[in-house]
């Protein structure tokens, strides 16, 4: 985790309190523009991946339910094992009175929540690593060893900023933004030459951690050649003749054989039998 920290421009408690709340709606503000991003990537995967073949869809009653779920379920685990990655919402604030002054440690394992505070007039930035100039890193060292000292013995006000119960709130679907079926296609045709060099450089099989970044490496260089730009253009076109606008009729319908998107797979099957067929 990470620790960002403020000097508040009050010495009062209650403009001090203010403040907390501010910094609480800021966070929570932010985390449901991240959220939505996060859930628009997931419905967008699920729904290529349930268009290519790579999900019995069977198993899916409705792909904005069911990437809500995949997402809850990342978050979860993110949260639960400290990771530090963006699924991890942890926000934790902590308060502390020191020299008649009062400060503030945000505890986050994003970024991004300490650049919007930056927007708040009554805290000034006293955070370790925005400063460069190794005199004023020191003295900020300094101050935060001896703020967390006079603390060591007993404990200071902390609250949870984020999340809290029920932190998110469902989007709906005209806030969510996903890419078009041409930036779709580029991606999912990296993806594939990639992993196809991958497997290729493992001799097809599993890949040891400690050769991961090698085979990497090679894989890369390979997919950057002319050959492998031209499997991807290949991969990239297949993929265009099927590969839907992901609208909201495809992602909130429940699943059935009625459904837009076991639709769309039967046109892709017939479409595909029809170019077999007219090859032959």
């Amino acid at each position: 985790m990470n620790f960002y920290g403020f000097k508040l421009n009050t010495r009062d408690f209650d403009s001090a309190e203010k403040i907390v709340e501010q910094v609480k709606r800021l966070v929570y503000d932010k985390a449901q523009k991240i959220y939505r991003e996060l859930l628009s990537h997931e419905i967008q995967v699920l729904t290529d991946e349930c268009v290519v073949g790579l999900h019995d869809n069977d198993k899916i009653n409705c792909i904005y339910d069911a990437a809500t779920e995949l997402l809850q379920k990342k978050i979860a685990v993110a949260i639960a094992k400290g990771l530090d990655t963006e699924y991890n919402f942890n926000v934790v604030l902590n308060m502390f009175s020191y020299n008649k002054e009062i400060y503030i440690q945000i505890a986050t394992y994003n970024f991004i929540y300490y650049k919007v505070l930056l927007d708040i007039k009554d805290m000034r930035d006293l955070s370790i690593h925005s400063v460069v100039e190794q005199e004023e890193r020191d003295k900020r060292v300094k101050l935060w060893e001896s703020i967390i000292d006079k603390y060591k013995d007993h404990s200071c006000f902390t609250v949870k900023v984020f999340p809290t119960n029920d932190p998110f709130i469902k989007p709906d679907f005209k806030d969510l933004i996903f890419d078009s079926p041409i930036q779709r296609a580029e991606v999912l045709a990296r993806h594939r030459v990639m992993n196809q060099y991958l497997s290729l450089y493992a001799g097809g099989g599993t890949i040891q951690p400690e050769k991961l970044m090698e085979y990497y490496e090679q894989a890369f260089m390979k997919l950057d050649s002319p050959e492998g730009g031209e499997l991807r253009e290949q991969y990239k076109s297949d993929l265009l003749r099927f590969l839907p606008v992901i609208e909201e009729k495809i992602v909130m319908t429940k699943m059935t054989d009625e459904a837009p998107i076991n639709k769309q797979l039967q046109n892709i099957l017939e479409k595909k039998a029809g170019e077999e067929q007219s090859s032959l």
